[in-house]
């Protein structure tokens, strides 16, 4: 009991921690952006700066969410060695309360304390080191996942393909004093690197993003359907393009920035914090021209999804670990979603959850409380059902020539049978994996992590609860091209939770051994969702060498193009996370 309290204690302070880490590389950030704001001064400042702005996004409670899973899948002695040095962690940083609660004594007794809790944590500080490099060099799949490590800009540099930028951008500060509240964005190719102060303040940009969502996302339930529909967006409502193309030029509008973006066709974007939750793509290039409302206006529009292949990765370390340290000069040539029709080795799909299914919720017998299991499984019966999900999982299959045994719905799709799948090897094989489901981030349903929702049990018991949360996604054992998302909430327009959502389930699959995720921002309509991804995915079967980002790009264009689904929020829902080699 007192382990289980202190690892409590423990990751609160690891919580603090990540709080206070980040708000430091914002405010070390805006000072060596105050002495070198011509980008032509000191080099290794900005340099610095660069690394110190990846930690704004750094999320102890992130990583907290799968330790357990991750340890998991070492070999016994990596999980033997991993409990050590957690171990060692926890009781250091009980001595650190303890060393804390002494500082105040003067007399001998106390000095005399001090003086052992420091001897103490000497022993402890040179155990931890021992362990944590046997860790990297046995297990660094473990640390990197707990402790992601930054990227310096001369190795970005070296890592990038000709056609390609990194952009990382950073929302800004509003706690910080007048003049220092304004966001950074750097930009780094193989040519060049430079910065840029944000053009607007934090507080505006929040606020303009959570405008241009609501004017994309439908409200509740699952999105409009394209099929036919002779109208613009939602109820014939048009996009405000000009206020979007504001947001593009406050980002991108710098003119040093703008000059190292203007040929490179693949955008590597990292924002950080709140700006996870902008969807780039549906951001103007140009001051727009015509009506709102009219299609053909919308069709003719450079928007940066269509006009450039994007792609996110919410820890930039993730490119040093694809790409092994060592740029190959070709931007494509990671395609290996082949498979042979009608192979469940193709697809897995999960949709239309039974959210309220006939059997009744689990009661308390007279005398005793209800398992945690039972009351998020009795949560998860209150959530909305969403019909259409099993169609749109079923066109998919279809699409990519897979068997309808590939598709579980309604009582088979459940968390039980995922895990199932995946310790018979059946998701291993998959090369495209989708989840249909209600996505949802920490808060609700009273999660402290992200998690996918299916059919509750009728019996829940221990982690079987309804629930996949993002610790149980990184104990799964995957190696597909593509896990798709298209779920309500994954890149959630509650623009702190949703990033962390985003950036936990990011870690989560991606340690789970997916080489991509394909996200939605907001509920996607059937036809739409169905038809951006099963495209994708075929786009690249068709040419191994094409990238998942150009894939989803051409994917894009193609709705776009079409009256009907002209509008963004069509064709805009998804951004692709991940890195490609």
């Amino acid at each position: 009991m007192a382990l289980r309290e202190g690892q409590g204690r423990d990751e609160a302070s690891q919580v603090r921690l990540a709080g206070a880490t980040g708000t430091a590389a914002v405010i070390f950030t805006r000072a060596a952006w105050s002495v070198d704001r011509s980008g032509t001064g000191n080099d290794a400042l900005r340099s610095e700066a660069f690394q110190a702005l990846q930690w704004q996004g750094a999320s102890s409670a992130g990583r907290a969410q799968v330790r357990a899973a991750a340890r998991r899948a070492l070999s016994p002695a990596g999980q033997d060695l991993a409990l050590e040095w957690e171990a060692a962690l926890e009781q250091r940083a009980a001595l650190d309360r303890q060393f804390s609660a002494a500082a105040g004594g003067t007399d001998e007794a106390a000095r005399t304390l001090q003086a052992e809790l420091v001897r103490q944590r000497d022993t402890l500080d040179a155990s931890i080191a021992e362990k944590t490099a046997r860790l990297q060099a046995g297990y660094p799949q473990y640390l990197d996942l707990l402790n992601p490590s930054s990227l310096t800009a001369a190795d970005a540099q070296r890592l990038l393909h000709p056609t390609e930028a990194l952009v990382l951008v950073s929302p800004g500060d509003a706690r910080l004093p007048e003049g220092q509240r304004r966001g950074i964005v750097f930009v780094v190719t193989r040519e060049g690197f430079d910065w840029a102060e944000v053009g607007m303040e934090p507080g505006e940009l929040g606020e303009r993003i959570g405008t241009l969502r609501a004017e994309l996302d439908p409200g509740g339930g699952r999105g409009p359907d394209s099929g036919g529909s002779t109208t613009v967006g939602q109820g014939g409502r048009g996009f405000d393009r000009g206020r979007a193309h504001e947001l593009y030029q406050a980002l991108f509008g710098n003119e040093r920035i703008a000059a190292l973006l203007a040929d490179k066709a693949d955008w590597i974007l990292s924002p950080q914090g709140s700006l996870l939750s902008l969807p780039f793509a549906a951001l103007p290039m140009a001051e727009p021209v015509g009506d709102d409302a009219d299609p053909r206006a919308l069709m003719n529009t450079p928007w940066l999804g269509t006009t450039r292949a994007l792609s996110v990765l919410p820890n930039l370390s993730t490119l040093q670990q694809v790409r092994g340290g060592e740029g190959n000069g070709q931007t494509d040539g990671s395609g290996t979603t082949g498979c042979a029709p009608g192979s469940l080795d193709c697809f897995r799909g999960f949709g239309r959850a039974e959210y309220n299914p006939e059997t009744p919720p689990a009661v308390a017998q007279e005398g005793s409380f209800l398992t945690q299991a039972q009351l998020r499984a009795n949560s998860v019966r209150l959530l909305t059902d969403l019909p259409n999900t099993g169609e749109e999982m079923v066109m998919v299959a279809e699409a990519l020539g897979a068997p309808d045994a590939s598709v579980l719905v309604e009582a088979d799709a459940t968390e039980a049978r995922v895990k199932a799948l995946s310790e018979d090897g059946s998701l291993y094989r998959a090369r495209v994996i989708a989840f249909a489901t209600h996505g949802l981030i920490p808060k609700q349903l009273g999660l402290d992590q992200a998690a996918l929702a299916f059919t509750p049990p009728e019996r829940p018991d221990g982690d079987d609860d309804g629930l996949l949360t993002a610790a149980e996604a990184a104990g799964l054992r995957l190696n597909a091209d593509w896990v798709i998302l298209s779920a309500c909430n994954t890149a959630s327009s509650d623009q702190d939770a949703g990033s962390e959502a985003l950036a936990g389930l990011a870690r989560a699959f991606f340690f789970a051994g997916a080489r991509s995720l394909l996200v939605s921002h907001w509920a996607v309509g059937d036809t739409d969702a169905a038809t951006l991804t099963s495209t994708a995915v075929q786009l690249q079967q068709q040419d191994p060498n094409l990238s998942r980002a150009r894939a989803l790009q051409r994917s894009m264009t193609q709705l776009m193009q079409d009256p009907d689904t002209a509008h963004p929020t069509h064709w805009a829902p998804f951004i692709l996370v991940g890195a490609e080699r």
